[in-house]
């Protein structure tokens, strides 16, 4: 009996991230929920009061799972794990690919739901907090200086774009491409899109 539970609320669960991430917590409905679900609404209530304590919930565990993601892979970047005395990669961006491309795609959904919260202080203020992960040092050699109010400068600038890329893109393709053009301006500026010797195609 308590496996069925489990999987009833699983499926609620999972039928309201797609709901929130899709047309966001405003516009979504108990009913609709429900429907995604395959459960009758007096049942949904017997697992959720509210659709804001389903909210909640989801929320708490997106946020858990993306600082989770974004700390393992900031310490693998910028902690110089792979880098032999200290030397950054020739290709600063493909390294940022390779590294965060797929949190882009396995935590969309986190992540947009968080984005089109009906709490735009909450959403706000956890956008601030991934930034603060950015900000210092935003380079991936540790000898490189970079003033702390330039460099969070340079991170909002990325994460804002990000969330602009998330809402606006609909395939994990149309993410990557433009997650991609994104970056190599980050590391190498807008001379590359002029210059296609810049687009330097080894792998970190």
């Amino acid at each position: 009996m308590q496996i069925q539970k489990d999987e009833i609320r699983n499926k609620i669960l999972d039928s309201a991230m797609n709901i929130f991430s899709s047309i966001g917590y405003e516009a979504a409905t108990m009913n609709q929920i429900a429907l995604e679900a395959g459960v009758s609404k007096s049942n949904l209530y017997r697992y959720y009061q509210s659709k804001s304590e389903i909210y909640r919930t989801l929320e708490d565990a997106a946020k858990a799972e993306i600082r989770a993601t974004l700390n393992e892979s900031i310490d693998y970047c910028f902690g110089n794990k792979l880098l032999e005395n200290n030397t950054p990669p020739k290709d600063p961006a493909a390294y940022y690919l390779k590294l965060f491309s797929p949190l882009l795609c396995n935590k969309k959904k986190q992540i947009l739901l968080i984005l089109k919260s009906g709490d735009f202080f909450s959403g706000r203020e956890f956008v601030d907090e991934i930034i603060g992960l950015f900000s210092e040092p935003f380079s991936l050699s540790k000898n490189i200086k970079v003033s702390g109010d330039f460099s969070k400068i340079v991170a909002t600038s990325l994460i804002n774009n990000v969330c602009n890329i998330l809402c606006n893109c609909e395939t994990d393709e149309d993410i990557l491409t433009q997650f991609s053009s994104l970056i190599y301006y980050h590391c190498f500026g807008i001379s590359w899109f002029a210059d296609k010797k810049n687009n330097i195609t080894e792998e970190p």
